[in-house]
């Protein structure tokens, strides 16, 4: 038991000095680092521990956190080095970029909304109308009011959560990759309550 408070006493000194190199990494230099146990129980005490016994003050100036780091594979390891200064102001960005998008996100989904609505159609472009009075027409007067709307909004669908996950990733600099993922899925989420809503109003 001594030995491994002894060797938990020197991770702690140890991420105390990571803590103090550069600001804390909070303003210059990376704010990530791992540490690497050569055991499961030395990781599993030195995530119960308490590492740092300073002011409260102090840890508001220089704020860390220690958390068990994800798998190897899970780490997106360009966004790793990234300051938490820098990661709080994409972060930021992101959110009102995101809000914005989804002000705008109405526009083309109202879109392919008016475009099923065959008296709007029919109002503003005639032609179409009188695409029923052949087969042929009749085939693709069918083909243009049923089904390419729906596979327009099929496709904005399938698209979104690739500019969803590459928003997390490149310009947003989540550091794991489950992150990025729970991130696509709220975020999808709330695009598709967007659409559902305006898929009502609008019909």
């Amino acid at each position: 038991a001594e030995g491994l408070f002894d060797r938990a006493r020197q991770a702690a000194m140890m991420m105390q000095d990571i803590a103090d190199i550069g600001g804390g990494g909070i303003e210059v230099g990376s704010s990530t680092a791992f540490v690497t146990f050569h055991t499961v129980s030395d990781r599993v005490a030195a995530e119960q521990m308490v590492l740092c016994q300073c002011d409260i003050s102090a840890l508001e100036l220089k704020p860390w956190w220690v958390q068990a780091a994800p798998e190897a594979g899970d780490i997106n390891w360009v966004n790793a080095s990234a300051p938490n200064a820098q990661q709080w102001t994409r972060q930021l960005f992101v959110r009102v970029l995101l809000a914005f998008a989804m002000l705008f996100w109405v526009i083309p989904i109202g879109l392919i909304q008016l475009w099923t609505n065959l008296d709007v159609l029919q109002t503003k472009f005639p032609w179409i109308a009188k695409l029923q009075e052949d087969e042929m027409g009749t085939l693709l007067y069918t083909l243009l009011t049923n089904y390419l709307p729906v596979l327009a909004q099929m496709g904005l669908l399938y698209i979104l959560p690739v500019l969803l996950e590459i928003m997390g990733t490149r310009v947003e600099g989540v550091k794991s990759k489950s992150k990025v993922q729970i991130q696509c899925v709220g975020r999808y989420l709330a695009f598709l309550m967007v659409t559902i809503y305006c898929t009502i109003v609008i019909m």
